[in-house]
Formats: structure tokens, C-alpha cells, sequence
């Protein structure tokens, strides 16, 4: 229970906002802030399937799997060139699952992903 909640409190972020050159992270009990150019890299999580990773100078901050993380990291990518941004293809593949994963009343999986879900 209290691995849970360490992770799930204060390491694995819910929410990112970045703005006015800051990048602000929400866990389920703890929050921060930084500076974006503080941000070394985002990529995928080696030990967390499915979930990122942004690594700064002081550490890192881990993400909630999502179907946005992969457009997330491209985008900051894109608006800060010092960000290397290492979003493989499992985590992408995955992020096209969460788009469109559904489960099928009788018990079939199924894995529709439609175009607009990105």
C-alpha cells in the first residue's frame, strides 16, 4: 500500500501544462514547477509500460500512460530543439491502443482506432 501511494502520490504525473516557459506537473498529492529549458529529455519509461518520462537536470518526473504523450514529446521537441525527445514505437503503438481500445460487451477485444483520435 505504501509503494502504491508513493508512486501514485507523489512520482507518476496525471497532468502536464506547460506554459509561459515553465512546465507544470500535477501527481495525485504533490505538484512542482520548473523552467522548461531545464528539461533534458522526454521519452518512454523503461520500468513503466506505456508511460514517459521527462528528465531534467535535477531528475525526472514520470507520466500516466496516455494516447497524447507521443504528440506531447514531438511538440516540445518541435518548440525547444535542446529537448531530446526519445518516444519509441511501443509507446507509440500503445498511445494508438489507448485511442481506440475497446471492449466488446461479449467479451471480444478489439482495437479500432479512428481517424481524429490523435
Amino acid at each position: 500500500m505504501l509503494w502504491i501511494t508513493y508512486w501514485f502520490g507523489f512520482r507518476v504525473a496525471y497532468s502536464l501544462e506547460a506554459r509561459d516557459g515553465r512546465l507544470l506537473w500535477r501527481a495525485g498529492i504533490r505538484s512542482g514547477t520548473f523552467p522548461i529549458q531545464a528539461i533534458t529529455s522526454i521519452g518512454a519509461s523503461a520500468w513503466l509500460s506505456g508511460a514517459g518520462v521527462i528528465r531534467t537536470e535535477n531528475g525526472r518526473i514520470y507520466l500516466w500512460p496516455t494516447k497524447y504523450f507521443p504528440t506531447f514529446a514531438d511538440r516540445m521537441g518541435q518548440l525547444y530543439p535542446q529537448i531530446e525527445v526519445k518516444v519509441g514505437k511501443f509507446a507509440r503503438f500503445n498511445a494508438k491502443l489507448q485511442g481506440g481500445l475497446n471492449l466488446q460487451p461479449h467479451g471480444r477485444l478489439s482495437t479500432i482506432y479512428e481517424e481524429g483520435d490523435d
